[in-house]
């Protein structure tokens, strides 16, 4: 299989003589830096596994426009790969969407990556028979065997390994040097750092120690870019000097370090039929882990639902409607160039700062955004620090009940990113426009329906140390993700700033006005369980009506026997006083008593030995048991 594919790479690579250059480069570098050896006189019979590989190209890299990945996924003759085999560990990293919002915190933002950081982790000699791969360098070459010797891109093991690498660096230099140590721990995604600091500094010290537990281990530092113009730490070893028109890639965000922005760069694709499949394909590239464009994305998502509600084949042509709303949609991401979304979103981290939070719903979507509130000299400044947006299911729910699953939204939002952000603010203000939710927060959980009472106990359980508050629709900003907008109309919209009232003191907040003239059906309140209770005693009528109102015998049995169990008894009949035995039903006495309820002539019957029946005994086929009395 390996050799199959080589060859047919080879052909490839032999029509194309620009990219077989630049793969023998890359080969040969591989050679050269002793990341992989010649293997000769190879044992067939000792367990092995040769390796496909094939390259990507990148031309908007800025150091490596070629990189050959090896297939460690391809299927052997034995029907499974080495990645199958192969255990992935565990997640030993932060969430990324921390480590971005944390990037957002500094004034100062700094970033850089480990030089080809897979290949500087050395793997066993005694498990690189797993890591084979074929390559010559000119078809007169007979075809070798190398294999490599770090940890390879491509296999599923290798990122926990290389992380976990970097793991035990910054836990073996955690007291000779806590700073950089730290930085590696939680600034640290994959091989892409991103750190910062508020003073110049403050960033030297972070750069000294991290270049330093680096160089130590053999790694190098490459890429660095900040949004401090000409910054040049203390030994003049790095320094960054930055065209105005400069981007850098921060974990797939385009960031301008000049103008210290995030933009986003959507090139048009050849056009192509509207399909589920090539609109999977342009959503799939919008990159927006902090929910900075989920107004625009929303859209795109109901329009996916939609897709699926039409049961439509991957390569279905559209319905007309559909067809049209994609137009649209695709049109409108071409302004998707002109959005610029500052990074910092503080004034100063000596001044505290407050967290506004924001929930809404339409029948379509719901979603929450949260923005942090900043004061500085007598100013206000609010910023959009992450949002987060669902479609509606495709079952009819209320509008109320949604507006419940985005508040819940937002709680859990705010909840993953808290020990990030918690240590600038002294303030968490929620809002939402709906005034049923606020009411439904406000009650006990246990008097609410299954559906509600689930979510409001959550709402309970995570809004702790939090202010619920009302606000108008035209003042959440919630509203905007909900319903969806235009990419040309979200940059003149409150999406990136906040409503008015965040920039103004809290006297001119709107004043909360919650009537609690609600009905009942809209609180959602669970139906009371009315039971009548009788202190007249027990006697033969309540049998009798428990009798005619189930036709089930078991259900007769079971439910006198319940009563007579948990009841003070008090039978004033005869014809009962019989029925219990010890705390059975004696079934047989049962039968024989409500006979003669029905049937009051059915005693001198028996004793006539039926000489006279009346009419409705006519109707039955009777017969004297041998236990009647």
């Amino acid at each position: 299989m390996a050799k199959r594919r080589f060859l047919s790479l080879e052909r490839r690579l032999e029509r194309q003589q620009t990219l077989k250059e630049d793969y023998v480069k890359f080969m040969q570098e591989y050679l050269m830096l002793g990341h992989m050896s010649r293997v000769d006189n190879f044992d067939n019979i000792t367990p092995h596994y040769i390796i496909p590989h094939h390259c990507i190209l990148r031309p908007q890299s800025t150091t490596t426009k070629l990189r050959v990945v090896f297939d460690a996924s391809a299927r052997t003759s034995t029907g499974r790969s080495l990645n199958e085999i192969l255990m992935v560990g565990p997640t030993i990293q932060q969430d990324l969407i921390l480590t971005l919002l944390t990037f957002r915190l500094h004034r100062y933002a700094l970033t850089a990556d480990i030089s080809k950081m897979y290949r500087q982790f050395v793997v066993d000699p005694r498990d690189r028979n797993f890591q084979l791969v074929i390559w010559r360098n000119t078809v007169n070459e007979p075809l070798q065997l190398f294999q490599l010797n770090t940890v390879t891109y491509g296999m599923s093991a290798a990122p926990f390994l290389a992380i976990r690498s970097l793991t035990y660096l910054a836990n073996a230099y955690q007291k000779e040097m806590p700073i950089g140590a730290s930085v590696l721990s939680n600034d640290l995604y994959v091989d892409d750092l991103l750190t910062g600091a508020d003073t110049i500094e403050e960033l030297c010290i972070k750069v000294s120690q991290v270049t330093k537990i680096a160089a130590n281990a053999g790694l190098q530092l490459a890429k660095w870019s900040s949004n401090h113009k000409n910054w040049v730490n203390s030994s003049d070893e790095y320094q960054i000097l930055l065209n105005e028109d400069d981007i850098t890639k921060t974990i797939g965000l385009a960031w301008r370090p000049p103008d210290d922005v995030f933009c986003f760069q959507y090139k048009q694709q050849e056009s192509k039929a509207a399909t589920k499949r090539t609109i999977l394909s342009v959503v799939a590239r919008i990159f927006d882990l902090l929910g900075l464009l989920s107004p625009i994305v929303i859209r795109c998502k109901i329009l996916i639902q939609e897709l699926w509600i039409h049961q439509l084949g991957w390569d279905d042509p559209l319905p007309s409607i559909l067809n049209q709303s994609w137009i649209q949609i695709q049109s409108d991401l071409e302004y998707l160039n002109h959005i610029e979304v500052p990074s910092y979103v503080l004034t100063s981290s000596a001044c505290y700062s407050q967290v506004h939070g924001f929930a809404d719903a339409s029948q379509r979507a719901f979603g929450c955004c949260i923005y942090i509130r900043s004061n500085h000299n007598g100013f206000y400044k609010s910023s959009l620090l992450i949002s987060k947006s669902k479609v509606a299911p495709i079952k009819a729910v209320s509008l109320p009940r949604l507006v419940l699953c985005a508040a819940v939204l937002l709680c859990k939002t705010w909840n993953k990113i808290k020990p990030k952000v918690l240590p600038f603010i002294n303030g968490i203000f929620f809002w939402t426009d709906s005034k049923i939710v606020l009411h439904w927060m406000k009650m006990h959980s246990s008097t609410l329906n299954c559906f509600v009472a689930n979510r409001v106990s959550e709402l309970q359980d995570y809004s702790r140390g939090t202010t619920w508050s009302y606000v108008p629709s035209k003042q959440n900003p919630a509203d905007t993700v909900s319903r969806g907008c235009q990419a040309r109309e979200l940059k003149d919209s409150i999406w990136f700033c906040g409503p008015k009232f965040l920039s103004l003191p809290l006297a001119e907040w709107p004043k909360e006005t919650l009537t609690t003239e609600l009905l009942a059906k809209d609180l959602e309140q669970r139906k009371p369980t009315v039971l009548k209770c009788s202190n007249s005693g027990i006697d033969e009528h309540i049998f009798n009506k428990i009798i005619d109102d189930f036709s089930s015998f078991r259900r007769i049995v079971r439910i006198i026997s319940y009563i007579l169990q948990n009841t003070k008894l008090n039978v004033t009949s005869q014809t009962y006083a019989n029925v219990v035995k010890s705390n059975n039903i004696n079934t047989q006495e049962h039968v024989n008593s409500a006979q003669q309820n029905d049937f009051p002539e059915l005693k001198s019957m028996l004793k006539t030995v039926m000489e006279q029946m009346s009419s409705m005994l006519n109707l039955l086929t009777t017969f004297v048991a041998n236990t009647s009395k």
